[in-house]
């Protein structure tokens, strides 16, 4: 499936994969993670296969995500933490980067944030976007609505209850799509390049 920019690429995933939007971050900042085995350069076989993915550590203990190709427009992405029952699970907060003309943030000071459930491989990693759809069957999010822009669903709540309702997840099958897998392309060494 070849798109003319990621944001047209993310909202068609969007839809297709029903992946659950926040205006609020899924993380407090004493969750977040910095992991080395993040930084780099990655083939995504996710969306637009083989498309690569890149992750830079940037000045807030978060990364630069960035794609190949022209019209890409880059992502914040902050790797952060939720224990339950004394497990640690790591997820990745996604979200535009000011500017962007996502409808979600494009003439507003909101930004989308999506999150995934993130497994570090021998050879790269694994995404796995929370559903929509899991999120619309919750009971504890059923008291509260689950609004629609753009065809996607959007949860109106706080980080607070934005992180109670992942612990729930990662109890209930189903919760989450995939696992989408990002292989990590190897760099070339200092002494190699030109």
């Amino acid at each position: 499936m070849e798109m003319a920019s990621f944001r047209k690429l993310f909202s068609t995933a969007a839809q297709v994969l029903q992946l659950c939007w926040s205006l609020s971050p899924f993380y407090r900042p004493q969750d977040k993670v910095r992991e080395p085995l993040l930084s780099g350069t990655f083939r995504a076989s996710v969306f637009v296969d083989g498309e690569r993915w890149r992750f830079e550590p940037d000045y807030a203990d978060g990364y630069r995500l960035t794609f190949d190709g022209a019209g890409r427009e880059p992502y914040s992405a902050t790797l952060f933490r939720v224990t339950v029952a004394g497990r640690d699970a790591l997820f990745l907060d996604l979200a535009p980067e000011r500017g962007s003309s996502d409808v979600l943030v494009r003439d507003s000071t909101l930004t989308g944030h999506t999150v995934y459930r993130v497994e570090f491989l021998e050879d790269g990693l694994s995404l796995s976007p929370l559903r929509a759809s899991w999120a619309q069957e919750d009971q504890a999010l059923r008291r509260r609505k689950l609004h629609e822009i753009e065809y996607r669903p959007v949860l109106f709540e706080e980080t607070s209850v934005l992180r109670t309702m992942l612990r729930r997840a990662l109890a209930s099958p189903g919760a989450f799509e995939g696992p989408y897998k990002l292989t990590r392309i190897p760099s070339m060494p200092e002494t190699a390049r030109p």
